[in-house]
């Protein structure tokens, strides 16, 4: 009687090992989902861990890390968030197995007055755990009219932004008399590369282009030329000094001089027709305007004309009174108190 008890009781005890070897089956494969995921900065997601056999799940501590955190964070769980713009590898771990998510973070489309990001990214709410530098003034692709930011710069596709500082009263060339001929004239007949900055006012004239990026280059080389050391362009050697005081992404074509255009599309929007016959409209300076003031230690955009890289002939410069929208070019180039502000391609 007592043999039989035994062997029914260790015939049990096998049973309730064999039982939990086979619930404890090792993992021979483990799968995250989704295989890919695009996201933009902001966004969260948790990722899905699949294990066979399906007995496995569960029983297993999951590791996960990403290859880029300052990108896309992950935490125990498989909770990640975008950062910022770029991607991410986030793998899953345990037992020697692995697999991972491919993550890529995109940047939405941007919209008129949207923040601008040291790190290149945009968002229309404030994100208080980056550094503002612009605001977005234009969405579109500034290359379509200078050929020359396409070519150094061909991801800029996206828009303008306009710097959150750096207002200043200077003359756009005090040097002009002594000069007698025009910045236009010298980069036209030393560097052909360039387009002109010289343009008259009519609807087909270079005024009506975003060539600011091409302006601010072709100036900044007759600045360069010992020739030239007597009679400078101050207005875009403050644009230089800017660039070092508040860095601007590599993503971007860093900061320059805006063109006519470029002014005219910051204080009045983009219109239909010669930008020349404009006045009265200030409905972008508003929009931007109210970004910056929200901004601690940003300058608004004043009612008073800003210098643009355009120039009109020997004597004058074109700039933009931002009081009524309206692109001028009566003040000569050594007047003092006309402003300037930097803007830059993203």
């Amino acid at each position: 009687m007592k043999k039989q008890i035994l062997l029914i009781a260790f015939t049990a005890v096998f049973s309730v090992l064999s039982c939990s070897k086979n619930s404890l089956e090792a993992i021979d494969s483990l799968q995250v989902e989704p295989e890919t995921a695009t996201m933009h900065p902001g966004d969260t997601l948790t990722l899905q861990v699949s294990m066979s056999p399906e007995n496995a799940s569960g029983i297993k501590t999951i590791l996960w890390q990403s290859s880029h955190p300052q990108t896309v964070s992950v935490d125990k769980n498989g909770h990640i968030r975008a950062l910022r713009v770029g991607s991410s590898s986030i793998t899953a771990q345990t037992d020697g197995l692995s697999d991972s998510c491919l993550v890529i973070v995109e940047n939405i489309p941007p919209q008129t007055g949207d923040y601008y990001y040291s790190d290149g990214s945009w968002s229309p709410e404030l994100d208080e755990n980056k550094t503002v530098i612009g605001i977005v003034f234009w969405c579109g692709d500034p290359g379509k009219d200078d050929p020359l930011l396409r070519q150094e710069h061909p991801d800029c596709v996206n828009g303008l932004a306009v710097a959150i500082d750096g207002d200043m009263e200077i003359p756009w060339q005090t040097g002009y008399s002594e000069y007698k001929k025009t910045v236009g004239e010298w980069i036209e007949e030393n560097a052909p590369e360039y387009i002109s900055i010289l343009s008259g006012n009519g609807e087909n004239d270079n005024m009506n282009r975003i060539l600011g990026y091409n302006n601010t280059k072709a100036i900044e080389r007759f600045n360069s030329a010992p020739e030239n050391s007597a009679w400078p362009v101050e207005i875009v050697e403050n644009t230089v000094k800017y660039r070092k005081s508040r860095k601007a992404p590599a993503s971007s074509s860093d900061w320059y001089l805006p063109s006519l255009k470029e002014l005219s599309i910051l204080c009045s929007a983009e219109q239909e027709g010669n930008i020349w016959d404009l006045r009265d409209i200030t409905s972008n300076r508003d929009i931007i305007n109210a970004r910056l003031t929200s901004l601690p230690g940003s300058q608004p955009l004043v009612a008073f004309p800003y210098w643009s890289s355009t120039e009109g002939d020997r004597l004058r410069a074109y700039y933009v009174n931002f009081e009524i929208g309206l692109p001028n070019f009566s003040y000569v180039k050594d007047t003092w108190y006309l402003r300037t502000r930097c803007v830059l391609a993203f």
